[in-house]
């Protein structure tokens, strides 16, 4: 569920079915009483989601890198998160989980010599055109203002319907 401010995952855990729930708020400070009510606003619409949040809260800062590296091991591969270093709000770990993966996958499965130093530099360059295709889809889909939105709506209509717009902007990422 994404709300303006929050973006939260609800996850099974085991067997039992209890669940884990994830919230990732965009605020400046620090304030538990403000995040618990972010989190009872989302939760709230939801009744079956009450029976989750016992609001047992624990929090971790969010760190990002705009510097990608190559393991200094040879047999460990960075994949998802771990190689991309992407905040939880763009959305895009588990998606190149299994990109890499699979790319790792064919590597292997090619026997080629050197892997970790060719799927570094594929995984460079294709984490690049999804760390800025990323920023630009949240930057463009968080507007808050009304405005900018319907002007942001009117765009959208008018782009999606141009091929070669839908192959310069999402070709590359899609097509292999």
């Amino acid at each position: 569920m994404m709300g303006k401010n929050c973006h939260l995952v609800i996850y099974p855990i085991n067997k039992n079915k209890e669940f884990n729930l994830v919230c990732i708020i965009r605020c400046k400070k620090y304030n538990l009483d403000d995040i618990k009510s972010s989190i009872n606003k989302v939760v709230s619409q939801n009744s079956n989601l009450k029976k989750i949040f016992n609001e047992d809260l624990k929090s971790w800062p969010l760190y990002f890198t705009s510097q990608i590296l190559p393991s200094k091991n040879n047999k460990v591969f960075y994949i998802g998160d771990a190689f991309n270093g992407f905040l939880p709000t763009l959305a895009q770990g588990a998606g190149q989980s299994i990109e890499s993966a699979y790319e790792l996958f064919n590597l292997f499965n090619e026997e080629k010599t050197d892997i970790q130093n060719i799927y570094f530099k594929e995984r460079l360059k294709r984490a690049k055109i999804v760390r800025k295709r990323s920023n630009f889809n949240f930057f463009v889909f968080h507007f808050s203002s009304s405005i900018m939105q319907t002007i942001r709506n009117f765009f959208m209509k008018v782009l999606i319907k141009r091929k070669r717009f839908i192959s310069s902007y999402l070709g590359k990422v899609y097509k292999n």
